[in-house]
């Protein structure tokens, strides 16, 4: 499951997703980013790929990579607030957010688990004489 840690005035979003898979998505299968109630067909929830973070229990905009590839968003937090003001502050901000991220990680480890095999049938359909 994704993780928020706090640093100071920022929380840091780390998905479990790499990004290279959510560019790949993006891509090919760009529904696969997008978390769709069965019963409504209405969008719950979507992920993307952009210049400026965001994260609400609609979505999350991922800016950058870790270290081992994992989609990020760095988000600004208030100045001033205790370190238990912080976490109220990210659980009543994002709590919900994280929690649909979570459902929409599911469903892209999937696709792209599909996705692999799908990549790798074209790459042996494929030959150079």
């Amino acid at each position: 499951m994704s993780k928020i840690k706090i640093v100071g005035d920022a929380a840091v979003v780390t998905s479990t997703i790499l990004l290279e898979d959510l560019k790949t998505l993006k891509k090919y299968k760009p529904n696969a980013l997008k978390l769709i109630n069965s019963e409504t067909k209405e969008e719950i929830f979507s992920a993307a790929i952009g210049d400026k973070a965001s994260f609400s229990k609609f979505g999350i905009v991922f800016t950058s990579a870790d270290g081992e590839g994992k989609a990020t968003a760095t988000l600004t937090l208030p100045t001033g607030m205790s370190d238990e003001k912080k976490i109220e502050y990210v659980k009543d901000t994002y709590g919900y957010g994280l929690l649909n991220l979570k459902s929409l990680e599911d469903q892209i480890k999937s696709v792209m688990d599909t996705t692999a095999g799908e990549f790798a049938a074209m790459a042996n359909s494929i030959e150079i004489l």
